[in-house]
């Protein structure tokens, strides 16, 4: 399969503005509204990587929330 393109960006974004080191990564909540803002780029192809690795982690998470087939359904 192939990753898609705006979710390596993100994933980028986040590695180089030192989100790795940051405790709670992908269990801290980022600001609502910037992640609207984000979400609403993102639909239009229009994202830009930036400094709120918080925001962009809690995307990656909805992102996978919200897709048709769970990634890991069927694993024993």
């Amino acid at each position: 399969f192939k990753v898609p393109v705006l979710l390596v960006q993100m994933r980028r974004a986040i590695v180089e503005h030192g989100g790795l080191e940051m405790e709670g990564l992908f269990r801290l909540a980022g600001e609502e509204l910037k992640m609207q803002k984000m979400k609403s780029d993102l639909n239009r192809k229009q994202f830009t990587p930036n400094d709120d690795v918080f925001g962009m982690a809690s995307l990656i998470k909805r992102w996978l929330g919200e897709l048709p087939v769970r990634l890991f359904e069927g694993l024993q």
